[in-house]
């Protein structure tokens, strides 16, 4: 159950969250954690728009 937790976007969030406040860290050294909720806001934006779609009748 914790390996497929790593994987929701909650854990790198708090990860960012708590390096800038704890350790004073800079958005480079952040990357991977960005990148991996960059990743799912891209992924669940695409699903989105492919699931759900406007139509004006």
């Amino acid at each position: 159950m914790q390996t497929l937790v790593q994987f929701l976007p909650l854990t790198p969030l708090m990860q960012a969250l708590r390096a800038v406040a704890l350790n004073d860290a800079s958005l480079i050294s952040l990357g991977p954690e960005l990148l991996q909720v960059g990743l799912w806001l891209a992924a669940t934006f695409l699903l989105a728009a492919k699931v759900f779609k406007f139509r004006t009748d």
